[in-house]
């Protein structure tokens, strides 16, 4: 079902967003559907809050480089499991470059972190 209508959408309905052509109106309004529908299954407070991204590195990026310039300062730790793949462990490595942070691996240890 959820194939199906991808097809559907990208054969017969594309457009790009935030464009006043008919497919780009169109595409305006189910992108911020599904971000009012998303908003609420998540709980947030207004849709504003729920920001689509392209993939999971670039979601883990766009988070490390926002929580790096507004929380992070020296002497702090960020802490990633020895098990983490390179796309998330590079945005932090980043971070704590930009900020004076130390990055700490941990390693698990039935089910917890040493």
């Amino acid at each position: 079902m959820l194939v199906d209508r991808l097809v559907e959408l990208f054969t017969k309905e594309y457009g790009k967003t935030e464009e006043s052509y008919t497919y780009g109106k169109r595409m305006t309004d189910l992108y911020e559907d599904t971000r009012d529908r998303f908003a609420k299954f998540l709980n947030a407070n207004k849709p504003e809050e729920v920001v689509f991204t392209s993939s999971c590195t670039a979601s883990i990026t766009l988070v490390a480089n926002g929580f790096a310039r507004t929380m992070l300062k020296a002497g702090d730790e960020v802490l990633i499991s020895l098990l983490e793949h390179h796309s998330n462990i590079v945005p932090w490595q980043m971070a704590c470059e930009q900020t004076g942070a130390k990055l700490v691996g941990c390693a698990l240890w039935k089910g917890r972190m040493t």
